[in-house]
């Protein structure tokens, strides 16, 4: 798990006051996305600045990770970011954190 502090502050150009409440979370893996980060959670995606202002966030039905499989619970593509939940629920979502697709699993 990453610990959000730790995350930034090797930065001497972030400046954060407050961290908001909805990214003390667990967070699996954070990604640089043009001047932003996107925060892989276990119940949220976030886009966040690098001050950790939140851009958008996205959640599931449930946790963000899928067991008996080999594909990738979560993944960043070219033009959207692909991810399962653990009851197996498949999304996809843009940079703009608007979803494009959901698809429960029966």
């Amino acid at each position: 798990m990453l610990d959000i502090l730790n995350l930034v502050s090797g930065d001497d150009n972030i400046h954060i006051t407050d961290i908001p409440d909805a990214l003390k979370e667990p967070l699996f893996a954070a990604y640089p996305y043009e001047d932003d980060l996107i925060l892989y959670g276990e119940l949220h995606i976030f886009r966040v600045t690098r001050n950790l202002d939140i851009v958008w966030s996205y959640f599931g039905a449930d946790i963000f990770v899928l067991c008996n499989s080999n594909e990738p619970a979560f993944e960043m593509k070219e033009d959207r970011i692909c991810m399962y939940d653990f009851l197996g629920n498949y999304y996809e979502i843009d940079y703009d954190g608007n979803e494009l697709m959901k698809r429960r699993h029966e």
